[in-house]
């Protein structure tokens, strides 16, 4: 999609270009599977949110709900971003824990599922658990001494990418630092300050979207609209291929560009070579784009051609990292273990006077 606007100077052209990925996946994976291997917490041997003073609150099957949410939330934003076809497999029937980040699954395991449910990568939610803290304290608030109740729900989520062959591509645990939801109740009688908490339920399933959507969003392209500027005149020659442009003909336009190229010298090669650049880059070749901004800058150095450059260049360096980042994990593998990840907290309340 791309939008025209012509100056007698200057025309823009509006573009919509893919935001670089933090992990991208080869460009065979089509179909994405997305599962998770959490189950809820034994009381016995896993307390969590389950050991509860007085007026903290139990979620009771809390983290397999916001599991559940996770995987949907991850499925439809990888689905909406027209990239992958993607599978939702649910719970996995190799989950051999109890809700905590323990036992991760095999590479072989992984493989056999991709095979299984004919996907050509696996997105796994390996755990996800979430703690309650209620905390209380007398406070004065409009000149009134009060009580203020305070609730934090956080959770952790550690996500895994596998290809088909077994290969791990990426790990990713998202923490409480993004995973968290407060409130705060205040009032005369500590008991209604605490009755008038939201329960802590009702946010697990948005605590689990999240989790989904934040993990999907590293592996799902996403679309940001730019705008980028090149010369209509100067030359016969370039008012004829902005002409060709506002008929949509670009193949045509390119050509005169070309021709004003090579037969020019200073300015207007500059900006032919510029005009070709941005042509580059809307036909999705930033390579090329490079040197044709590149002879460009060696003819003129305009304004344009230097703001243009610089667009240029950033967008180059973000996807060049981003490509540096995912070969090198293919080549060599994910080699952090999540065997030391934080386990589940006790959920508590602290209640000073």
């Amino acid at each position: 999609m791309l939008t025209l606007a012509f100056t007698a100077s200057a025309a823009s052209l509006t573009l919509k270009v893919a935001n670089p990925v933090a992990v991208e996946l080869p460009a065979d994976v089509h179909f994405v599977g997305v599962a998770h291997r959490n189950l809820p917490a034994d009381p016995e041997t896993c307390p969590g949110i389950a050991a509860e003073a007085e007026h903290s609150q139990e979620v009771p099957g809390g983290d397999d709900l916001a599991a559940d949410a996770a995987v949907n939330a991850a499925f439809l934003l990888l689905a909406e971003s027209g990239r992958f076809d993607v599978v939702e497999i649910g719970s996995t029937e190799t989950a051999p824990r109890n809700g905590r980040f323990a036992e991760l699954l095999l590479p072989a395991d992984a493989g056999a599922l991709c095979a299984k449910h004919e996907v050509d990568a696996l997105l796994v939610l390996e755990g996800l658990d979430s703690d309650v803290t209620e905390v209380g304290e007398q406070t004065v608030r409009e000149g009134k001494e009060v009580f203020e109740a305070e609730q934090t729900l956080v959770g952790q989520a550690l996500w895994r990418t596998y290809l088909c062959d077994g290969t791990l591509v990426d790990e990713h645990l998202i923490d409480g630092g993004q995973l968290r939801f407060e409130d705060r109740s205040w009032n005369v009688e500590p008991d209604v300050a605490w009755e008038e908490l939201p329960p802590a339920d009702g946010k697990m399933e948005g605590l689990g979207r999240m989790a989904g959507q934040l993990q999907a969003r590293r592996l799902a392209p996403s679309w940001a609209t730019v705008s980028r500027t090149w010369i209509p005149g100067g030359s016969d020659a370039l008012k004829e291929a902005a002409a060709l442009v506002k008929d949509d003909d670009w193949a045509r336009a390119i050509e005169r560009w070309g021709e004003a190229y090579e037969a020019s010298e200073g300015k207007v090669k500059g900006k032919a070579a510029l005009n070709l650049a941005v042509a580059s880059e809307r036909s999705g070749d930033l390579s090329l784009a490079r040197q044709w901004v590149g002879l460009a800058k060696a003819a003129w150095e305009g304004g344009p051609v230097v703001k243009y450059a610089s667009e240029l260049e950033r967008r180059w360096n973000v996807n060049e990292k981003v490509a540096t980042r995912t070969s090198r994990a293919l080549e060599e593998g994910v080699t952090e273990s999540a065997a030391d990840l934080p386990l589940a907290l006790p959920a508590r309340r602290e209640t000073s006077e």
